[in-house]
C-alpha cells in the first residue's frame, strides 16, 4: 500500500511525499464479536457474541531523519495538525494500485503519535508510530448506484461484486431514494437473498414527496424530515455478496434509487 489520508475538506495527507520518511505496517487483523461459554456439568460450550467484526487497529511505524530538531519537528507538527478534530471525519486510501485500489477508503480515527528522538552522527533521527484504527472495519468502494421502477411482486437483481477484477464484496447498506407515481400508503420492501424486509406506511406519500431510508445509519427521512416512524414492521435491509433479489409489493408503482458502497476486506 501506499497511502494517502483525506480529511472531510477533501485535503490530502500523502505519507509517501514526505521527504526522508519511510514508513512500514502490518496488515490489521480482522476479529469478530464471537467467544465460546462453556457450559456447566456438560461438555464443551456454546458460541455467544452477534458475528459482526470489531473495528481494527492499523499502527504505522516511521522513521524520519532531518538535519536539525526544527526540520523534523516541523514534519510531526504536519502531521498532528492534519488530523485536527475539526477536520473529521477521515478516510485511509491507498494508492498503490490505481486500477482497484486507489478507489478504495476505509474510515479511521487518529490516536495520536508517538516520536522518539535521537541522534546520530550527522542527522536527527525520528522513530516512532502512528496510531490509527479503521473503525468499518472495510475497504469501500465509492457509491454505485442503480435505480428501477417498480411494480407489484416485481423482482429487481443487483450485484455488488467487482466483477471486473472478479472480487467479491463482504456486504453493502444501500441509501434508498423512493417516489411513487399515485399516493401510496402501504409497501414492503424485501432482499429475497437474505429475507431482510421493511414495510413503509405512510398515508401522505404522494408524486410530490420523496422517502430516503438509509439502511447504513438506521435513519428514514420523508421530504428531509427524520420520520422513523414509517417503518411500522421488519428491520433495514443490507446487501450480500453476489447478486441480491429486491422485491416490491405494493401499489401503484414506485422508482427506487439505491446508493451503495461495496465493502471488501482487503
Amino acid at each position: 500500500m501506499r497511502l494517502q489520508f483525506i480529511d472531510k475538506n477533501n485535503s490530502v495527507l500523502d505519507l509517501n511525499t514526505i521527504s526522508n520518511f519511510n514508513y512500514t505496517y502490518d496488515f490489521p487483523a480482522l476479529e469478530l464479536r464471537n467467544s465460546i461459554v462453556e457450559r456447566l456439568s456438560i461438555d464443551g460450550g456454546y458460541e455467544t457474541g452477534d458475528h459482526t467484526y470489531k473495528s481494527r487497529k492499523f499502527p504505522i511505524s516511521f522513521t524520519l531523519t532531518a538535519k536539525t530538531d526544527l526540520e523534523f519537528r516541523k514534519i510531526i507538527n504536519n502531521i498532528v495538525v492534519f488530523f485536527a478534530s475539526n477536520k473529521r471525519p477521515f478516510v485511509m486510501r491507498d494508492t498503490d494500485n490505481p486500477s482497484l485500489l486507489s478507489n478504495m477508503e476505509a474510515k479511521i480515527i487518529f490516536g495520536g503519535i508517538k516520536p522518539k528522538f535521537k541522534e546520530g552522527l550527522e542527522l536527527r533521527v525520528c522513530q516512532g508510530e502512528i496510531d490509527i484504527e479503521i473503525i468499518s472495519p472495510f475497504f469501500e468502494y465509492p457509491a454505485a448506484v442503480v435505480a428501477n421502477t417498480f411494480s407489484n411482486n416485481e423482482i429487481f437483481n443487483i450485484n455488488i461484486d467487482d466483477v471486473v477484477n472478479n472480487i467479491k464484496a463482504y456486504n453493502a447498506y444501500p441509501i434508498m431514494t423512493i417516489t411513487t407515481a399515485s399516493l401510496n400508503n402501504d409497501f414492503s420492501i424485501t432482499n429475497n437473498t437474505n429475507n431482510l424486509s421493511m414495510r413503509l406506511q405512510e398515508n401522505n406519500f404522494t408524486p410530490s414527496d420523496t422517502i430516503e431510508v438509509d439502511c447504513y445509519n438506521g435513519q428514514i427521512k420523508l421530504n428531509n424530515q427524520i420520520k422513523n416512524r414509517i417503518m411500522t414492521s421488519g428491520s433495514f435491509i443490507k446487501f450480500e455478496s453476489g447478486s441480491n433479489a429486491i422485491l416490491y409489493q405494493g401499489t401503484p408503482d414506485i422508482t427506487i434509487s439505491f446508493s451503495y458502497r461495496s465493502r471488501f476486506i482487503l
